[in-house]
């Protein structure tokens, strides 16, 4: 054993130990016990001798100049002789250019073993198909692009796989990018191809505050893809910019990906408004557009509201999430978490006054036992009656908007689905409709919501077949076929008189509800039993969504991607990791078509 505590080489035996002279530096020397021949104590060298001083052999693991060296090391060689005896064995003839591997301690049973049995190797294709699916990671998960480069990272990729090297992050954000995006936009094409789909277009300013505009269409089957990404800087946002932006983006979409644009929804801002109205003039484009539901529901909810209660409820809801004592207090009461209104979250107001009203008695205890404690403004706003009251009655104008909301804004709700929320709506809202104010606020964003063609597409829904509305508006729907679409005239008094071709089993709740209406539509179109014209303005009516919220959805994952800790990205670049982002996440769909939406709720 050595004065270190090592075990020595079993080589030791062999030779004496000398000392090293005094000279430092030197270690110790070595004398051949057979030959007398002495050099430095180096394990290598000594067994280089020992070979060719009477071609003795080297003593084998087992031998030491010690008892206890010698009972460790039996140990030690057959725990090595047992680990050996595991390895897989290979022939004695090696490939071309491969050495035969032999243990440090001499040949195992007499067998070779190959370096390739000891070595991980990784083939160029695995290492494109490793590092594709490294950047898919970071694309997926929107990581920065030195996380790569992390030492953690590195080494975690070491123990699952020694003989890959990951990218670097300038892979990551080059040709790795550009080759996932390629992959991802082909997969998108072979999705897309030869649907019917509904585009949405809306504005966003980026980090640097640069102007930028996005349009996605959303498939029948509710899946949304981004399709365009326009850089505006330097235009003013006119409606015939608007218009030209537009139209590039749907030719773009269709020359892209194969589908077919065929109707359009966008906010309900004056220059959009006018835009939409230019664009259905147009004759190079077949469309139907109309203004998001969403938008103008968030509208009436504004024309509802109470003078000065919202602003009080959000100061006492600020100042008991802020101030130190009152959180305190407000958590030791057994209080919940107050809800801070947010202007991009539009139902968060309703949930406000919600959290505001279940939790006002704990707020009231609490100013009345703390009178030095809590802002005596704050105190006010709590005790007084009056302002509870006003905001039980906001809550009661607010909370059928935030239901009918979120509805609405589902990625499945169409335009015919869109008539039925805002009926079940005014029926919800007729307790709080007294006034003749009120009645005409609500009318106003009802009458800018619902167009002639909401109207037809409620009408020709299968399940709905404009049961709905009122008599005025079936002739509003019906005049628009008689002017635009005459030819579906016979097929649709056919439809709506349950006559042949539509049998009266099709118009059962379980068919209706488990089949597409475009589905069902085709179903009876068979052998020339439906008019061409028929099916194709369908397709337009029914693959309509009745909102914009898939375009402000991928503009939430822009402000995700595009944030202030990787400002440096352009806008090209952004653009392309939201649209990764959004396919690598997609959701499965849902098996069933329209029971996400329920009016009897």
């Amino acid at each position: 054993m050595s004065a270190a505590g090592r075990k020595r080489d079993a080589i030791w035996s062999c030779f004496d130990e000398l000392p090293a002279g005094g000279k430092k530096g030197l270690g110790c020397r070595a004398k051949c016990k057979d030959c007398g021949f002495e050099l430095q104590g180096l394990v290598a060298r000594m067994k280089g001798h020992r070979a060719k001083c009477a071609g003795k052999p080297e003593p084998h693991e087992g031998t030491s100049s010690t008892v206890s060296e010698s009972s460790q090391s039996t140990e030690n060689t057959t725990a090595g002789s047992e680990q050996a005896e595991a390895m897989p064995s290979t022939s004695s003839t090696t490939d071309a250019g491969t050495e035969p591997f032999n243990h440090p301690s001499g040949s195992i049973s007499g067998k070779t073993r190959r370096l390739d049995n000891f070595v991980t190797k990784t083939s160029k294709v695995e290492k494109e198909a490793f590092d594709a699916q490294v950047a898919k990671f970071i694309y997926a998960t929107n990581s920065s692009f030195r996380i790569v480069e992390h030492p953690e990272f590195v080494q975690l990729i070491e123990m699952l796989h020694p003989g890959y090297s990951p990218p670097s992050r300038v892979d990551i954000g080059g040709k790795l990018l550009d080759a996932v995006h390629s992959k991802c936009l082909q997969s998108s094409k072979e999705m897309l191809k030869g649907k019917t789909v509904c585009m949405s277009l809306d504005g966003w300013s980026n980090v640097h505050n640069e102007p930028v505009i996005c349009a996605t269409v959303t498939t029948p089957e509710s899946e949304i893809f981004l399709v365009d990404t326009v850089d505006t800087s330097g235009n003013a946002h006119t409606a015939d910019y608007l218009v030209q932006v537009a139209v590039d983006s749907i030719k773009t979409c269709q020359n892209q990906f194969g589908c077919s644009v065929r109707s359009f929804v966008t906010d309900n801002a004056a220059n959009v408004a006018k835009m939409r109205e230019n664009l259905e003039q147009r004759e190079d484009v077949d469309l139907i557009t109309y203004g998001c539901s969403a938008h103008l529901m968030n509208l009436l909810a504004r024309d509802l509201e109470i003078p000065n209660i919202k602003e009080q409820v959000v100061q006492v809801v600020k100042y008991f999430r802020n101030n130190h004592f009152a959180a305190a207090a407000y958590k030791a009461n057994g209080g919940l978490r107050l809800i801070m209104p947010q202007e991009v979250r539009w139902n968060t107001m309703a949930d406000c006054l919600e959290s505001y009203i279940k939790h006002w008695p704990i707020l009231l205890t609490i100013c009345e036992q703390n009178r030095d404690k809590i802002d005596n403004s704050i105190a006010n706003i709590v005790s007084n009656l009056g302002v509870k009251r006003s905001a039980e009655e906001l809550f009661e104008r607010l909370k059928p908007i935030a239901v009918a909301l979120d509805r609405i804004q589902q990625d499945r709700c169409t335009i015919a689905h869109g008539v039925e929320i805002w009926k079940k709506l005014e029926v919800d809202l007729a307790p709080v409709l007294v006034g003749r104010d009120t009645k005409q606020k609500f009318k106003k964003r009802y009458q800018q919501a619902l167009s002639s063609h909401h109207f037809l597409a409620n009408l020709m829904h299968p399940r709905y077949r404009g049961q709905s509305l009122t008599d005025a508006e079936v002739e509003i729907a019906m005049e628009l076929v008689s002017t635009q679409h005459e030819l579906i005239l016979p097929d649709l008094v056919k439809f709506r008189a349950q006559a042949s071709p539509f049998m009266t089993y099709m118009f059962a709740d379980n068919v209706t509800e488990g089949v597409q209406p475009v589905d069902w539509w085709k179903s009876q179109g068979g052998d020339g039993r439906l008019h061409p014209h028929t099916v194709s303005v369908v397709e337009q009516l029914l693959t309509t969504t009745a909102s914009s919220a898939g375009v402000e959805r991928v503009f939430s994952s822009f402000g995700l991607v595009h944030s202030k800790l990787r400002n440096r990205l352009g806008i090209a670049k952004a653009g392309k990791l939201v649209f990764m982002f959004k396919q690598l996440n997609k959701k499965p769909l849902e098996t069933d078509d329209d029971n996400y939406i329920n009016m009897d709720d």
